[in-house]
């Protein structure tokens, strides 16, 4: 409602004034929401990164003091979602009282969005990696440095091997 002053001016907002101010509040709102989450993306991708760092300079530790790598009697893959510290024998608790896990983000099983641990049964060689099926989400994929992309054109899993 427009109000009208004794000298006949009128005062007061008109409805595109008003609908112009929140057109602009909305593309303000849209454009921190964009920021906010790619802010989000690069800090939950930096903390995964640094997990596998930590995680592979404990391995190195063993290397060091037993000459090999963690072995697997079975080979394959052992999944932090499934069966917790001990996903690689033989850390807890010599190198340390915890090894990192993922716990955000959706698990359909035991072996997805989690962290994954290979080597063979004399602990000559390893691969430690980061793995979500059906692939990494795009926004983290895309943060991934080459040098971590070590299974070539595979999109679900990044991390380092010896």
């Amino acid at each position: 409602m427009i109000k009208q002053n004794s000298k006949g001016k009128s005062r007061g907002f008109t409805i595109v004034e008003l609908l112009i101010v929140i057109v602009v509040i909305g593309i303000l709102a849209a454009i921190v929401i964009v920021a906010y989450q790619g802010v989000t993306n690069r800090a939950k991708f930096s903390q995964k990164h640094n997990d596998i760092k930590t995680i592979q300079k404990l391995i190195l530790s063993y290397h060091a003091t037993y000459g090999n790598y963690p072995p697997l009697p079975a080979g394959g893959f052992t999944y932090q979602r499934s069966v917790g510290d001990s996903f690689i024998p033989g850390l807890v608790p010599e190198f340390t009282s915890k090894l990192p896990s993922i716990t955000d983000g959706p698990t359909a099983s035991g072996n997805n969005n989690t962290y994954a641990y290979s080597s063979d049964s004399t602990g000559s060689t390893y691969t430690l990696i980061r793995l979500y099926q059906p692939s990494v989400p795009s926004s983290e994929w895309s943060l991934v440095p080459d040098n971590l992309k070590v299974f070539g054109t595979y999109t679900d899993r990044w991390g380092v091997r010896s």
